[in-house]
């Protein structure tokens, strides 16, 4: 099944992915190497585990190698 985000998570969305891209070159231009992105969520509903899974796909590029850890899948 694919989920359907409301309105107001893809703008959560779109804002945290912008504020992403916009932050990430800098820290690689200071020579960091592995900054950490962490969310959590208490509506047992998993939209934030699904957010973040759509964060992942959309960072993910050829020969990057980028983890994501989810204690429960969307």
């Amino acid at each position: 099944m694919v989920r359907q985000e409301s309105p107001e998570e893809d703008r959560v969305f779109h804002d945290i992915n912008d504020f992403i891209q916009r932050w990430i070159p800098g820290f690689r231009a200071e020579g960091r190497t592995c900054p950490t992105i962490v969310s959590g969520c208490t509506g047992n509903q998993h939209r934030w585990v699904y957010l973040v899974e759509q964060l992942h796909r959309n960072m993910a590029r050829p020969g990057r190698r980028i983890p994501c850890q989810n204690r429960e899948p969307a």
